[in-house]
């Protein structure tokens, strides 16, 4: 983000955002009610490194920035970062809308596993230091990775591949931490 208004921060994705573009890439982020109480509206200076938002404002506003880029391809990594779980979920649905509505590609990375039940493909990564159980792919002999999994230092390999459905039914770590994130904190 930069030291100036919000319009001129979506605008770094497009020169020519108009003002009624901007709003309308604010509110399918969940900002509507947001831009409505700033001061200035499209306006209203951000300042520095957008000290004067949420974290979770922050970073709808990167993804408002995302959707109104002409980019035919979108990487996004943790877009649904500091905010609550529903809105996180409905943010991810939402980028997922938009591309199939506009006919792009969005590659996701991401933690939250809930909210993907809306894409097409779900790719797990898995590096054989990051502490995965290795039953899951049978036991390893003592000191040698898992089949297919890489040694310790190695970059993360695509451990399972599918959609959300077929991974809850297939990948036992898969599905307990899918689990874990619908269990409400006491």
């Amino acid at each position: 983000m930069f030291d100036t208004t919000v319009l001129e921060n979506l605008r770094v994705a497009r020169g020519d955002v108009t003002p009624d573009e901007a709003r309308d890439a604010l509110r399918t982020v969940g900002l509507g009610d947001w831009l409505d109480g700033l001061p200035e509206g499209l306006g209203t200076m951000v300042g520095s490194d957008a000290a004067a938002v949420s974290g979770g404002e922050r970073r709808r506003l990167l993804v408002a920035r995302a959707l109104l880029a002409p980019a035919r391809v979108l990487l996004v990594d943790e877009p649904a970062e500091h905010l609550d779980a529903t809105t996180a979920d409905a943010l991810v649905r939402t980028l997922v809308e938009h591309a199939r509505a506009t006919g792009r590609a969005v590659l996701l990375a991401t933690h939250r596993l809930s909210p993907l039940d809306a894409v097409d493909e779900v790719l797990v990564l898995r590096r054989a230091d990051s502490g995965d159980d290795p039953a899951a792919a049978g036991e390893p002999a003592a000191g040698e990775p898992a089949a297919g999994e890489p040694a310790a230092g190695e970059p993360a390999r695509v451990w399972a591949r599918g959609t959300h459905a077929h991974l809850l039914a297939t990948d036992e770590a898969y599905a307990w931490a899918a689990a874990a994130e619908t269990i409400a904190p006491r």
